[in-house]
């Protein structure tokens, strides 16, 4: 969060959380620090990335039965990789496995976290460190549309 002035920190006498008062006609820019989220919600004035204060002290906003507040959400999508879902046996007396690979993803070694519109492939790899590849029609794979975190439920995600 980045505010253009005037406000101050608090702390919460009973949790010890800190938290902002916004100065009047102070205007505040909401962002999500890591680069694989996205800020989600209806926000203040319909602009999910910004709050501002009136000359009264008070925030402009308008609430309605749908309002929600700005939160930062998963903007990313995960695909299972070596040893999960994808080919996994034997060729030519070689175990071989199918994973996946992403340029700026992020490797956990049995699944791939990469961000929206990141360009991965599928690979092989083999114990004998020969190289195998995969049909050049099908080794494409593109993270086009994360399911939001709030409804995708683990028992309902499908690879």
């Amino acid at each position: 969060m980045e505010c253009s002035g005037g406000g101050f920190w608090h702390v919460d006498y009973l949790t010890g959380d800190e938290y902002y008062s916004m100065g009047t006609e102070e205007v505040c820019d909401f962002t999500c620090s890591d680069p694989l989220y996205t800020m989600k919600g209806m926000g203040y004035n319909g602009n999910t990335k910004q709050a501002t204060c009136g000359t009264i002290g008070k925030l402009n906003v308008q609430f309605d039965d749908d309002y929600e507040f700005m939160a930062c959400e998963p903007n990313y999508c995960i695909f299972p990789s070596f040893g999960k879902g994808w080919f996994d046996g034997n060729m030519d007396g070689t175990k071989v496995q199918l994973g996946v690979e992403c340029l700026g993803g992020i490797d956990n070694g049995d699944h791939v976290i990469a961000p929206t519109g990141e360009k991965c492939k599928l690979v092989c790899k083999a114990d004998n460190g020969k190289a195998y590849r995969v049909h050049t029609q099908y080794d494409d794979l593109k993270c086009h549309e994360p399911i939001p975190a709030r409804v995708a439920k683990m028992t309902e995600l499908k690879y």
